[in-house]
């Protein structure tokens, strides 16, 4: 009864330091410039993307369950990822990792000038970089 009451415990007090399981393996990088996207070793240019669609809301450690079970809380920060649409009709989609350090936040200029393109939508942009309209030049 006590090793039971022990594991109940170490369950509840450790759930919210542990991360979601990673269901797969991590490879390869993924790159932002403004004149193409880098995923692995191959390089789109701006030119062959009709449009770019990305959801980046999910960062290692953000808090994901918060409900009172023995599941972990925080997120293991995979669930983003990124669709290519290349003019030749290739869909081109993955998912990647973000944390606080790393994250598509800091490429704002590049988006951007995705946006300038029009390889993004407003939406999109404002969504992925937290930019407001009048902060843009054209």
């Amino acid at each position: 009864m006590l090793a039971f009451f022990s594991l109940v415990m170490y369950l509840a007090l450790s759930s919210p330091l542990r991360y979601e399981r990673l269901k797969g393996s991590f490879k390869g990088n993924l790159r932002f410039d403004k004149d193409y996207i880098s995923i692995d070793e191959t390089k789109y240019n701006i030119s062959e993307i009709k449009k770019i669609e990305i959801d980046n809301l999910d960062i290692r450690g953000k808090w994901v369950n918060m409900t009172l079970d023995f599941e972990p809380k925080r997120s293991n920060g995979v669930k983003n990822f990124i669709k290519l649409y290349l003019k030749t009709g290739d869909i081109i989609e993955i998912n990647f990792l973000q944390t606080k350090n790393h994250n598509v936040k800091t490429c704002k200029e590049e988006f951007i000038s995705y946006y300038d393109q029009n390889k993004i939508s407003w939406n999109n942009l404002g969504w992925v970089v937290d930019v407001k309209k009048e902060n843009i030049v054209k």
